[in-house]
């Protein structure tokens, strides 16, 4: 009877289902032992900042278990936006990803218009960039001012630095038949001294678009008179010889073909689509190498095309058929975008206009010939005429497009090729 008393007697088996609580029953649990154990804090007569001490490893916890879940979550996504873009690097799956996205960007136009995001140049205007507004001052003619002193008279020109009129006295100075640097140095001052006060002859100086007639056509152009006489005073001018030492001038071997090849057996380049296309010939899409497929046909007759190349592959790849022209200084910056237009057999009564960032711009016809026409915008459209003009082969236009507008028209009966480029410009370089 003892032994039996002494035997624990076995807990009833409680079954697991008694035990289980759902998540929410768990967090409300917890809750209402928060709550008691701060309303008990507050009955014992703890300050906040004690309150704050004892509960600090509980705070500590859930912030850990905070920033694990966020590192968790940036960690799913990196790997995720990894793997999306190596798959966009596939050709096939690239090709869905972009017709899926156009698509689901057609149909949220109705919540979200994102068209004017999409023309806009930038995504951020900059408050501090004033961009420069053409004023009638720009368009008339500048007259030189005049600042006499005892004995000599100084003219200063708007566009001509002393530096400069300096540089060229001292060229004149150097062919005399001077002894020594002694006699030239007294000879040059006595020579500044006779000078006489009467006012120059200011038929040579150049002047601005209200006084242009024509486009004026040079060779043998050296870089600092292109800058004074017509640059930086916004002239244009045609240099007939600029491109005399170019190979592709220099080859009977250059058309179409050249131009499409270069295009069509380019991976790099078949991918890349032009910032602008424009032309008669209607493809459905903006790809510019199913467009060179179409015009690499014979039976396709009587088309014309001009397209920008902004893709940087695209533009270092076409400088295979064009140099920095032999006038321009190696101060200038490389051509950041360029233009390809062609034409065959092409008549039409209208001009083509060629949308242009400001800079300096280098038309080079290679094949053919073009009609040029620039265009005043406004409000210098008021006062200074229109230029129009032919740009044969081997010629180049050459001009700051700060006030100027370019369309061009190709030659009835001919087939062109000519490459134009855009480069940063400052007049001080």
């Amino acid at each position: 009877m003892s032994s039996s008393k002494c035997v624990k007697q076995p807990r009833k088996a409680y079954t697991k289902e008694q035990y289980e609580m759902s998540h929410s029953e768990k967090l409300r649990l917890i809750d209402d032992e928060l709550n008691s154990f701060y309303k008990y804090c507050q009955q014992a007569g703890f300050t906040e900042e004690e309150m704050d001490i004892i509960c600090q490893p509980l705070v500590a916890a859930m912030r850990r278990s905070w920033l694990q879940l966020v590192f968790r979550g940036t960690l799913v996504l990196i790997v995720l936006g990894t793997l999306v873009c190596l798959a966009a690097q596939l050709d096939f799956v690239g090709t869905h990803f972009t017709a899926i996205s156009r698509l689901l960007l057609i149909k949220v136009l109705p919540i979200w218009n994102w068209q004017p995001l999409y023309y806009e140049n930038c995504m951020i205007n900059n408050p501090f960039y004033n961009d420069y507004t053409i004023t009638e001052e720009d368009c008339v003619e500048g007259n030189p001012k005049f600042c006499s002193t005892s004995s000599v008279v100084k003219v200063l020109y708007p566009s001509v630095s002393f530096d400069t009129l300096k540089l060229h006295y001292l060229n004149a100075m150097s062919r005399g038949s001077f002894k020594d640097s002694k006699n030239r140095s007294s000879k040059s001052n006595s020579q500044l001294q006779e000078i006489p006060e009467s006012q120059p002859d200011i038929s040579a100086v150049p002047k601005t678009c209200e006084a242009l007639e024509t486009i004026d056509r040079l060779s043998d152009v050296r870089y600092r008179n292109l800058v004074e006489n017509y640059l930086s005073r916004d002239a244009p001018a045609i240099i007939t010889d600029a491109m005399d030492s170019w190979a592709v001038m220099n080859t009977d071997y250059f058309w179409f073909d050249n131009i499409t090849h270069l295009y069509l057996e380019n991976e790099r380049l078949m991918e890349t689509v032009p910032c602008a296309l424009t032309s008669n010939l209607r493809t459905g899409s903006s790809d510019l190498a199913a467009f060179l497929r179409r015009v690499h046909a014979p039976e396709v007759a009587k088309w014309f095309v001009h397209w920008q190349n902004c893709d940087i592959n695209a533009v270092k790849v076409l400088r295979k058929f064009y140099q920095r022209p032999y006038f321009l200084s190696s101060t200038v910056s490389p051509a950041h975008f360029n233009w390809v237009l062609m034409s065959s057999d092409y008549n039409s009564p209208s001009y083509k206009k060629v949308e242009l960032d400001s800079g300096l711009i280098a038309l080079a016809q290679l094949r053919g010939a073009t009609q040029l026409r620039l265009t005043p915008i406004n409000p210098c459209n008021s006062s200074c005429p229109e230029l129009i003009a032919d740009l044969h082969q081997g010629e180049m236009l050459v001009f700051t497009n700060v006030m100027w507008t370019l369309e061009y028209a190709p030659m009835r009966g001919l087939d062109n090729i000519a490459i134009l480029t855009e480069t940063v410009w400052e007049e001080d370089t």
